[in-house]
């Protein structure tokens, strides 16, 4: 008998989120032929397999189904942190103020006069 992907296991198969395929499903996008059973919309493995090997040659699905273990794991949602791409550039004419590290350092003289009183 031919196995069948649910929606969940298509997703963890080709990196995606179960909501996504739904929405591709709705919309009419390019997936896997799939079947209606109920209300449960399933895969064929040997229909995933072929798409799989249409789309990317060297997926990560492997023969049995199974996922090899020298692939990584696609990351979901926005990147956290800094990225490395390059600051904006500022408009033609206007040039960007940089900060100067000493002046930022230096307490200005009404904040040493409170500091002297402190201390006294």
């Amino acid at each position: 008998m031919k196995r069948l992907y649910t929606v969940q296991e298509l997703a963890d198969a080709i990196r995606l989120r179960p909501g996504t395929i739904r929405n591709r499903l709705s919309r009419g996008e390019d997936l896997p032929r799939s079947i209606l059973v109920g209300r449960r919309r399933l895969f064929p493995q040997d229909g995933v397999e072929s798409w799989l090997q249409a789309h990317d040659p060297q997926s990560a699905l492997g023969v049995a189904g199974e996922q090899r273990a020298t692939s990584v794991p696609k990351q979901i949602g926005r990147p956290r942190g800094r990225s490395n791409a390059p600051a904006p550039l500022a408009p033609e004419g206007q040039q960007q103020k940089l900060r100067d590290p000493e002046r930022c350092r230096k307490p200005t003289p009404k904040q040493m006069a409170l500091f002297e009183e402190e201390l006294t």
